[in-house]
């Protein structure tokens, strides 16, 4: 649907179009912009040229989704290059990609470096990831709910 519609990690093929768009937000606004992408349309190491270029646009952090647009969401998310392209750039780089449970989190911390992670497809139908994570983070431990909580959650985000 995004590829049809030319939006989405296509918009890696249109990287001028991109900086324009990125530019002309940044003359308009104070606050701190944020971009999400993925790795590249085909090769993972397109990320490594393209981020460089929408740093020194102005954006102030970068979401990257470890996978390129084929990998879609079932490929093993590419870690390595992410780390790489922590150490390229000065904006805050933040993770996502392949996170379903608190110990992906802790993985993905400490081999990308980076300081902050998305979470999208591992919340689905598990919203306590997130305190399993800060959990298993400062104790190396954490609980699983049971029937009562796991309703207890359910109707309270029904709500």
């Amino acid at each position: 649907k995004a590829q049809k519609a030319g939006y989405g990690a296509v918009q890696m093929g249109k990287i001028d179009e991109v900086i324009e768009i990125i530019e002309a937000i940044k003359k308009t606004t104070a606050l701190p912009l944020s971009l999400k992408t993925r790795l590249g349309l085909k090769n993972p190491d397109e990320i490594l040229a393209f981020a460089p270029r929408l740093e020194k646009a102005g954006i102030n952090q970068l979401v990257v989704h470890a996978r390129t647009l084929p990998g879609m969401f079932s490929a093993s998310p590419d870690w390595q290059t992410v780390k790489k392209l922590k150490k390229l750039l000065k904006i805050p780089i933040i993770y996502n990609g392949g996170i379903k449970t608190p110990e992906d989190a802790l993985f993905y911390f400490r081999k990308t470096g980076c300081q902050t992670l998305m979470i999208g497809q591992g919340a689905i139908g598990n919203p306590w990831i997130f305190r399993q994570i800060k959990d298993f983070s400062r104790t190396g431990d954490y609980s699983i709910p049971g029937n009562k909580e796991k309703k207890e959650i359910i109707l309270r985000h029904a709500r």
